[in-house]
């Protein structure tokens, strides 16, 4: 009864860097059907950072078409709740990043699906990108924040999450720097891509 959704995608995800540091088929075959499961139970609907991650790994091995339309409706669905967002949520930037690279990964690779030509959005996903990636520096503790806190120095240059309330947690943190770290790796990409030309739309 306490078992979430994320756990799926959390296991596939392990059972793919398993298999990068393996080569051993059994994981990559588990993580294989594991994703048969995501397609066919449609978990596009849950806005499941995981299940980017691991379609990001996934698809460094594996070149499936039905993987990559998968990878690409999991953000293009839900890109109107990530875009329209009020406030900053840790994982959503970091769903956009893993995205951006299993596209990239697809253009590198001379791979087409349909999907790209009848649902998905890349204007809209790469201004989504760029807005994410402005707005989330609002939970991040600049001095001129910290300073207001109990304990400023226990806090400084970590992130937090505003809803009812200001927390942070052993999550929050890590989301925020992967998700910035995945923007910096693939900045000249976006770039080249167009994100800059959709800035002012955002």
């Amino acid at each position: 009864q306490f078992r979430t959704v994320y756990y799926d995608g959390e296991a596939t995800f392990a059972l793919c860097r398993l298999y990068s540091l393996t080569s051993d088929e059994k994981w990559l075959n588990a993580a294989k059907s594991a994703v048969e499961h995501f397609i066919s139970a449609d978990y596009v609907q849950y806005k499941d950072h995981w299940v980017a991650y691991s379609m990001n790994e996934l698809t460094k091995y594996v070149d499936d078409e039905r993987y990559y339309t998968f990878a690409l409706r999991n953000a293009q669905e839900n890109l109107d709740t990530i875009y329209n967002r009020d406030t900053t949520y840790h994982t959503y930037f970091e769903l956009l990043m893993s995205t951006f690279e299993i596209y990239d990964r697809m253009i590198e690779r001379g791979i087409h699906v349909d999907y790209l030509d009848n649902g998905f959005d890349l204007e809209y996903f790469l201004r989504t990108i760029y807005k994410r990636a402005d707005h989330m520096l609002c939970g991040y503790f600049y001095p001129e924040y910290a300073m207001y806190m109990a304990n400023p120095n226990s806090i400084l240059d970590t992130f937090m999450e505003h809803n009812e309330q200001i927390g942070i947690t052993d999550q929050r943190v890590p989301h925020n720097v992967g998700g910035y770290y995945l923007y910096y790796m693939n900045y000249d990409k976006l770039v080249d891509y167009g994100m800059l030309e959709y800035r002012d739309k955002a």
